[in-house]
């Protein structure tokens, strides 16, 4: 479940958002990107590819392969208890043609700027 997060939106049909990951359904305490690596295991996501983005350990996950509908979300591990999440959906490509390396280039501004980067 999401904590703090706020979306853009194309003038078009495009948008995309960023969370943090502070909560859980069930009320246990948050478990940062062990939820998703679980999740995972239990019912394969149609893409899973474990990546970094600033040191931090990061996945490109999707239960459902949509990119050909501009859509992908990328989840970056913070802390064992906090992860951030991006999530594009751009069927018009008014942001990028690749939605997965758009959503990976956002968490990467993202977590340069939660690290006091610019």
């Amino acid at each position: 479940m999401n904590g703090p997060q706020c979306s853009w939106y194309s003038p078009n049909t495009g948008s995309f958002g960023g969370a943090f990951l502070t909560k859980t359904p069930t009320g246990e305490p948050p478990q940062g990107l062990s939820a998703g690596y679980a999740n995972n295991k239990k019912n394969p996501f149609a893409i899973w590819q474990e990546v970094t983005i600033e040191g931090q350990p990061a996945v490109i996950a999707n239960e459902k392969d949509q990119r050909n509908r501009g859509e992908c979300g990328v989840a970056v591990g913070l802390r064992d208890d906090l992860a951030y999440s991006v999530r594009i959906t751009d069927p018009d490509k008014d942001f990028a043609n690749d939605p997965c390396a758009f959503a990976k280039k956002i968490a990467t501004l993202a977590v340069t700027t939660m690290k006091g980067g610019s």
